[in-house]
Formats: C-alpha cells, sequence, structure tokens
C-alpha cells in the first residue's frame, strides 16, 4: 500500500517501468468516469461515484492490477482479457503494456454503465 496522497503522487512514485502505463490507466479513467471522484484508498488509486469506489488501480510487483465495481465488467469483456490473470473482481496484467489501449477503455465504460451497488 502506497503513502502517496494523491493518485498524481501515487503515479510519480511508481516504477520507471510501469509508471507510462499507470498514466495510461489513469488518463483513461479521468476521460472515462467524469462523473467520478479519482481519490487515494486503500493505498491506491480509486475512483468512486457517490462515495462507491467503482475502479480502482496498484502497481504491484510481478503486475499492475486493475480493479472493478462488478465481476459483469470482466464477464462482458473475456475475450479483450483472454489470457490475464483474473480474480473475481480484478485483473492481473503481467506485462502491463500488454492489454490494448482500446480493451482498456472497454472496460472502464463498463464500468460506468454499472449500477451503483450491483455487485456479484
Amino acid at each position: 500500500q502506497s503513502q502517496a496522497s494523491t493518485v498524481g503522487e501515487y503515479v510519480a512514485q511508481a516504477s520507471a517501468e510501469c509508471r507510462p502505463h499507470l498514466t495510461s490507466v489513469r488518463d483513461i479513467a479521468r476521460r472515462v468516469l467524469t462523473d467520478h471522484q479519482e481519490r487515494m484508498q486503500w493505498g491506491r488509486p480509486a475512483y468512486a461515484l457517490e462515495n462507491e469506489v467503482r475502479f480502482g488501480f496498484a502497481e504491484q510487483k510481478p503486475f499492475l492490477s486493475l480493479y472493478f465495481v462488478s465481476s459483469k465488467v470482466l464477464d462482458e469483456n473475456a475475450e479483450a482479457i483472454a489470457g490475464f490473470g483474473r480474480g473475481k473482481r480484478c485483473l492481473h496484467l503481467p506485462k502491463p503494456g500488454r492489454i490494448d489501449a482500446q480493451a482498456l477503455e472497454a472496460l472502464v465504460t463498463a464500468v460506468r454503465r454499472q449500477p451503483l451497488a450491483e455487485r456479484s
């Protein structure tokens, strides 16, 4: 968990290898989730709507993790994320640049479409 107080600080403190990928994820989240609040929560960047965290990301040693409000976001985009490790509501990118920007934008757009408090 990071001690950064802002998402900008978090990205600036990331490893040189991962920083450009974190910047891309952040840029897409800020462009798509315009009605969400960007903040640090649980030591990682998070995007919340009406105080509900709906998307987040984190640099971890072997990969970049993306966290989603609902497993439906991942299920609906299964083809785009084939080959990546995933948990119920997270996606692990072992080589952060491997997922293309269009697929990442589709995932973040799916977050925006999910109703509040719908989790599965």
